[in-house]
Order: C-alpha cells, then structure tokens, then sequence
C-alpha cells in the first residue's frame, strides 16, 4: 500500500511537469549534456566559441538548469523565455552577460506503476550530468573566462545536477550509486547560485558534512526559495507530494546544515532564504518571473561587484550585525516580513543564549518552525522545557508569528 501510494505520488508530481512546446533557439548558448555522458572536446570547443560570440568578454556567465520532465525542446522554450528577462536585468546594471542553457534529457513517460522508478533514475541521471559533462563545461568557461562572475539558476531537479557540480564530494544517504566525477579535485568557482523549488533533500548539507569553506568559498552567495511556514497560500504542491516520495525538500524547509556550515553562511551573510510569491504548480518561469529577477539579479551583481549596491531588503542584515550581543536588540527583527532577516536573527540569537548555533544543527528550531505551521496551539507549552533559550524564553516563534500561524493567546 505504502509502495502504491508513492507511485501515485510520483504520477501527479509528474503530470505536473511542463510538456514540450517547439520553439527556435534565440537568446541562450544551448549545451546539451544529454543524459551525463562525456561531452566531446569538440562540442565543448562548439560551446566555448559560441559562448564568446554571444559576449566576447563577459562580466557574468549565467547559466540555467532545468528539472524532471523535460526534453530538449522543452527546456528551449522554457530557456528562450528566460534569458531574455535575465538578460535585461543585468543589462540594467551595466554588465555584459552571456546566458548558457544546461539541457539534458529528464523527459520520462508517465504511468502510476512506473512513476516512482522513473523518478528515481531521473535523480541519478541528474547527479551524473551534474558530475560529469557540466564539470567539464563549467571548467572549461572557466579556464577561458576566469575574470567572469558564474551565475546558476537552477530549478527543481536541477538543483540536484547543480549541487554535483559545484560540490562533486557530497555524500548521498541514499541508495542510489554515486556516479564519478570529472576532476573532482578541481575547484568550479560561482557568484551567485539560485536554487528555485530545489528537490535537494533539505538536510543534504548536514548528512554530507562538506566544509563550508570561509576563504575562497565555492560560492559566494546561496539563494534558495522556500515555501512560507505560517498560512497554506504559496505552497509548492509538487514538492507537498514529493515528500510523500524522498520526504522534506530543500524547497519546503529550513536548510538544515552542521554548525560549521551555519556559521560560514550565516555569519559572512551569504545565505538568502526567499518565501515570496512561491507558485503552487512548481513552473519553472513562475519561479523566475520578472519579480523575483528583479530581485536576484541585483544581488548577483553586487556579490559580483561590491561597489554596486546591495537590495535594500538585505539592509536589515548589516543591522543586525551591527547591534550588540542583547537579546532585547534582536529580538524586534524575527517579526521581519523577510526570511533571511529571521535566519541571521535566530542565528545570532543561538550565539548569544545557547553558545553557538547547535540548536539550528540539531533541527530543534526547525521542528518548532515546523509545529508552528502544523499544530501552531501546541507552540507556547511545546517550548517550554525546550533545551534552547530562544525557544524557552519565548522569543521564537513570536507572537505575531502564532497569531498569524492560527494560535491566538485567547
């Protein structure tokens, strides 16, 4: 029953998916890695040269990532509609840019019976394109253009193929076989990445126990969506139904990481945590409509360029580094309307109360975050006893937050 269930899981979460629409190659250098194979050096070559005559010497190299469900068609006309909106914000900002679309076959056929196993070796095909032929393109742009900022946009599934090649040593707690990487040793660089409904496990960070390195990071800014804790509007209902399949994704949760990880990301504010106009259906230009590029794309060119000036909704951040180690001068900013800003909060608030952030670590705060939006009456006596003071004391969740969650103090 449980095996029929998943498999029922999977086919809505598949049926889901975009269909193939044909459309003409217009504003994107397309790379097609197929289904991981190696790419030859003479379609790399073909990658490489066109790349330079889309921008002979870019600021950034943006490149986009597909998810499930799509052929090489389909991610054209998904690609064709993006790169020209990214390409005008970058524009905006004075920066020339050259926008690569990662295409590979995640085209599968539905069916009830077969959807969970097709779904399956669709996650292993997208770690070995991940680990193979786009390390070899992304090494390969880099050696040509080691001046440039490299941007990911990733979506869905494609945030899998992102995280196997920006970090090929990940340790996966599943039963799938890793695939080999292509000069694994060998370091890809990026500016920005933007994981958009990611299908990552949201604690793939803390089980693999990478390093989060504090000089010379890999990449420099994270963005990653989220679907909002308090209210049941913008939730993503694919990645509801895929938690039925893998459990909890990184789209949905709190990224869970070690105490090390937090500590690089949160404390050098390289970690954005995004719950705005989440869309229900999962669609990739959804995620990445013109409202949030508008956001993303500035923050890409400041990481880029620190003379251009950082968004405005990121300026509660170097606030909040600014107060000092009291409890009473944080608290007022975990009611703000920005995720991120609650992040660094909460954050902060570990190291001053609980002596370091082993109570994001142990997930002790996102289980409480959880119950907010599940069982929001059981918060206030739930927390009591908590071994975390941000939590026994009552600072998180806030009352606003309970209150809006449906737990009023009545």
């Amino acid at each position: 029953m449980k095996s029929l269930v998943k498999n029922l899981a999977c086919y809505f979460l598949l049926s889901a998916l975009p269909l193939c629409a044909s459309a003409q190659q217009t504003g994107f250098v397309p790379a097609w890695l197929n289904d991981g194979s190696p790419v030859s050096d003479a379609d790399l070559d073909a990658i490489v040269k066109n790349v330079g005559a889309q921008q002979a010497n870019p600021d950034h190299i943006v490149f986009l990532v597909h998810g499930l469900g799509n052929s090489r068609e389909a991610s054209t006309s998904q690609f064709n509609a993006l790169a020209p909106l990214l390409a005008k914000q970058y524009q905006q900002a004075n920066k020339k840019v050259a926008i690569v679309g990662l295409q590979w076959n995640s085209d599968v056929p539905l069916g009830v019976f077969t959807a969970e196993a097709n779904y399956l070796d669709m996650l292993a095909r997208a770690r070995k394109v991940g680990h193979w032929p786009a390390r070899q393109l992304l090494l390969k742009l880099q050696q040509q253009y080691p001046k440039a900022n490299f941007d990911i946009y990733a979506h869905s599934l494609g945030c899998e193929v992102t995280a196997a090649t920006i970090v090929p040593e990940i340790t996966y707690t599943d039963d799938i076989p890793k695939s080999e990487a292509f000069q694994p040793a060998q370091d890809i660089h990026s500016s920005m990445i933007t994981m958009a409904g990611s299908d990552l496990d949201f604690d793939v960070w803390a089980k693999s126990h990478v390093t989060a390195r504090a000089n010379g990071p890999r990449v420099k800014e994270l963005w990653m969506t989220m679907s909002p804790y308090i209210g049941e509007k913008e939730q993503d209902e694919t990645l509801k139904l895929r938690a039925m399949v893998r459990g909890v994704a990184a789209g949905s949760a709190f990224p869970a990481m070690t105490e090390q990880q937090y500590d690089a990301f949160l404390g050098q504010q390289r970690l954005v945590i995004d719950n705005q106009n989440i869309p229900a259906d999962h669609a990739f230009l959804k995620y990445y409509d013109e409202t949030r590029l508008a956001r993303v794309v500035p923050m890409a060119v400041h990481v880029g360029d620190p003379k251009f000036p950082k968004p405005k909704e990121f300026a509660e951040l170097d606030q909040i580094k600014a107060l000092p180690d009291q409890a009473s001068a944080l608290i007022p900013f975990l009611d703000s309307p920005n995720l991120t800003t609650v992040m660094y909060t909460l954050w902060r608030l570990e190291k001053i109360d609980c002596g370091g952030s082993k109570h994001l670590a142990d997930g002790t705060i996102e289980e409480m975050a959880r119950r907010m939006k599940n069982k929001p009456a059981t918060v206030r006596s739930g927390r009591k006893d908590s071994p975390c003071k941000t939590l026994s004391s009552g600072y998180f969740p806030t009352e606003n937050q309970l209150i809006r969650a449906g737990a009023p103090n009545w």
